[in-house]
């Protein structure tokens, strides 16, 4: 069930990003890609990749910038990423 769930979904976003480029009419472009979006958007919850969504919940951990000292951004740029960003 769910391989033929993704196959459909699969066969709308290509239909749906053809019409993008295809359509003439600059509306059904944008409603199109609306519908582009919908689907990749499916994709990523068929996966279960809710924890790279960007509203994730507080119990999710995720490893800042500032915090590894072995950073090659600031290594090779001078500049420190963190909470801002800030140039030296």
């Amino acid at each position: 069930m769910e391989t033929l769930f993704f196959t459909i979904v699969a066969a709308v976003a290509v239909l749906s990003s053809i019409l993008v480029i295809t359509c003439k009419n600059p509306i059904n472009s944008a409603l199109s890609l609306i519908m582009t979006f919908f689907c990749l958007a499916t994709f990523y919850v068929m996966l279960d990749a809710r924890s790279w969504l960007p509203f994730r919940s507080s119990s999710t951990r995720v490893r800042s910038w500032s915090s590894s000292s072995s950073s090659s951004c600031s290594s090779m740029s001078g500049a420190r990423w963190g909470n801002g960003l800030t140039m030296r």
